[in-house]
């Protein structure tokens, strides 16, 4: 049973001060609920899951090898180890984007930090955070990152940083919202 905070006497200024940052916390939770509720509504309209070809395929008498523990899910894992089981024929989906590079970039930074510039991990919206967390329209982890390079208020500064970002680690917007999806299909969370 929950039981409402009491205090001795009168709340203090701090006291008074700590339920109101709760409640504010719990309204921004619940907004955002609502908001990934609606996101993943129009998400799941708005891509198709096409079979690829058979992932994994063993017969009988023939050992199976599976890549080596690959928490990131990454395509392209060379290295594989041999089980001593038998496995019969596993398939596998890859989440594709049928998007335009300007839908693809729209997704990551929506779904990242909701178009706002100023967001740290969690909800704050705080144009001058020094933290560690993630902040800023792709959500630089940690905020350190995009700090060196940009004020977080300073949105043509930070279009610069994620277009580098992209170039270097997808090279294109289509393949980065790719791999987001993937990240969300395999580990639960969406990640560039």
């Amino acid at each position: 049973m929950c039981k409402r905070r009491t205090y001795r006497g009168k709340p203090t200024k701090y006291q008074k001060d700590v339920d109101r940052r709760v409640r504010q916390a719990i309204v921004t939770m619940l907004m955002a609920i609502m908001f990934v509720t609606s996101s993943v509504i129009a998400e799941a309209n708005s891509f198709t899951i096409e079979p690829q070809p058979e992932a994994i395929v063993a017969v009988d008498d023939v050992p199976l090898q599976t890549p080596e523990y690959n928490p990131a899910g990454l395509v392209g894992v060379t290295d594989l180890k041999k089980e001593e089981k038998k496995a019969t024929v596993v398939k596998t989906e890859t989440v594709k984007s049928s998007k335009t590079e300007v839908e693809a970039k729209a997704f990551i930074y929506e779904h990242e930090s909701g178009n706002v510039p100023c967001i740290i991990n969690g909800g704050e919206v705080n144009c001058e955070y020094k933290g560690n967390k993630a902040c800023g329209l792709g959500q630089a982890n940690p905020c350190s990152k995009l700090r060196n390079v940009c004020n977080l208020a300073d949105v043509e500064c930070q279009e610069i940083y994620w277009e580098n970002y992209m170039e270097e680690r997808y090279g294109s917007w289509v393949k980065a919202e790719e791999f987001w999806l993937n990240q969300k299909r395999v580990t639960g969370q969406g990640w560039w």
